[in-house]
């Protein structure tokens, strides 16, 4: 093709994303519209079905607010660059009840997807100040269909009993194929016995990227967020400026929730690379079992999972800085790699994790757990590698050790812990102290931790089976007095 041709049909294909711009319509619902309403602002469809009907690629569907006891109850499938936009106050700043744009789906005789999905998404589609309330199944899913380009931002989702059925997302993410970019920003997910924040499943060869930032947590049952990998699936994900609070709210089953607020779970040869950052958790009412954690990394293996989700050959890298995690009813960070040949690698920076309750690493292996946890590999795990850098962080208060590394793979030894002047260049200035058992806890493992302040007292230090943790030199002072 000539310059001059390649020039005609650059300015053809202007030409017609321009007119499909300008043809993009403008449609109108609400909960209580007339039945014979057009989708204009004056005479609003009276449901979500009949937008669906009516609007085409690039509309705009506005969902006007309706009093305190009406919500729009149905589904739509959003078309590729549509908008689903609630009109009225900031849903995530109002009373539960105040006029709103307000959404649900009750029906379907079922709570899979498609059925039960409340929304479903296709490409570039951007949804923003909708309340979604005790939705059955999902309120905003796309499963193996193309959601990429999602921009989910300013919601609310709330509701959802434990007698009304099982567990259901806010928003529900799950591709086998191509690159999903999504943005999930400043949302609101609380008050929901059953409800979970956000899951993200990438799987086969698919990737994905998800930029997180700017969501609130609190009092729901399961996970605030899930992130999957399967095959050979890459993920990454930025988790930013957010905070969790009560996770693990199952109503009277919450001693048995295994509900983490930031959940990672890699199978098979995929991959993960997670950053969190500005992250508050806290657990102010104590609630969850014995694997509650404010963040658990997990590589499944035999024994812990079926064989089609154990790791082999499966990488994780996660980078905690800037955060805080409080009142943990177990261990606060968890790490656990169980497969085969599969590698985790952690960094801690500039966070606080306070007052933990670790159970877990008792009631697996009948020892006192720690804040921040390295669980076992097991004898039948081998080849894999787990190591974790912490600096300029403070561990403090814990009811058993500040931290543990319980390594008790089949090729032992396999797990690096650096806490100051070790390979992994962490500079220390940690500050452990006040933690009930210990300070640090070593099985079959080696660490470092120079450079940091032990409260002004030796560090308490327990090697169980063969390993060394070297501390000296040790700080003088308190960095961070």
């Amino acid at each position: 093709m000539t310059n001059f041709l390649r020039f005609i049909a650059l300015n053809l294909l202007l030409i017609l994303a321009a007119a499909t711009h300008a043809d993009a319509a403008t449609w109108y619902v609400k909960a209580t519209g007339q039945h014979d309403g057009n989708g204009s602002k004056a005479r609003p469809f009276h449901s979500l079905e009949a937008a669906e009907a009516a609007s085409g690629a690039g509309d705009t569907i506005y969902i006007l607010q309706s009093d305190k006891h009406a919500i729009l109850d149905g589904q739509i499938v959003l078309k590729p660059d549509q908008k689903l936009i609630g009109l009225g106050p900031d849903v995530t700043n109002v009373p539960e009840n105040a006029a709103g744009a307000r959404m649900t789906y009750s029906g379907g005789g079922g709570f899979g997807y498609p059925e039960g999905a409340v929304v479903q998404l296709s490409t570039n589609n951007e949804i923003s100040n909708i309340h979604f309330k005790d939705f059955l199944f999902g309120g905003i899913v796309a499963i193996d269909v193309d959601f990429s380009g999602a921009n989910i931002h300013d919601n609310l989702f709330t509701g959802g009993d434990i007698v009304e059925g099982f567990q259901r997302w806010s928003v529900d993410l799950e591709s086998s194929s191509g690159n999903s970019v999504v943005t999930f920003r400043d949302n609101v997910v609380r008050d929901g016995v059953v409800l979970g924040g956000i899951l993200a499943v990438q799987g086969e060869d698919s990737s994905g990227t998800y930029h997180i930032e700017g969501n609130h947590f609190e009092n729901i049952g399961f996970n605030a967020h899930a992130l999957f990998t399967s095959d050979t699936a890459s993920l990454h994900a930025d988790i930013l400026d957010s905070s969790a609070n009560n996770i693990g709210a199952l109503g009277e089953f919450s001693d048995f929730a295994n509900a983490d607020s930031i959940y990672l779970q890699l199978s098979q040869a995929s991959t993960m690379d997670v950053v969190v950052d500005g992250y508050t958790y806290d657990n102010t009412d104590q609630v969850g079992g014995v694997s509650n954690t404010g963040l658990e990394l997990f590589l499944p293996g035999e024994g812990l999972q079926p064989p089609e989700r154990w790791a082999n050959s499966a990488e994780a890298t996660l980078k905690i800085n800037n955060s805080s995690f409080g009142n943990a009813v177990t261990e606060a960070i968890q790490l656990l790699n169980t497969g085969v040949d599969s590698v985790i690698d952690v960094e801690i920076t500039n966070t606080t994790v306070f007052d933990a309750n670790p159970r877990q690493a008792a009631a697996v292996l009948g020892l006192d757990g720690g804040a921040i946890a390295v669980l076992p590999n097991f004898f039948f795990s081998s080849g894999n590698q787990t190591s974790v850098m912490i600096e300029n962080s403070d561990i403090i208060g814990s009811t058993g050790y500040g931290v543990a590394v319980y390594d008790v793979g089949a090729t032992g030894f396999s797990a690096t812990l650096d806490m100051g002047g070790g390979d992994l260049a962490s500079i220390g200035q940690n500050r452990v102290l006040g933690n009930a058992v210990g300070d640090v806890a070593l099985l079959e493992s080696n660490g470092i931790g120079r450079f940091n302040w032990w409260g002004g007292d030796p560090p308490v230090i327990n090697i169980i089976g063969g390993g060394a943790f070297d501390t000296v030199p040790e700080l003088l002072a308190d960095p961070r007095p």
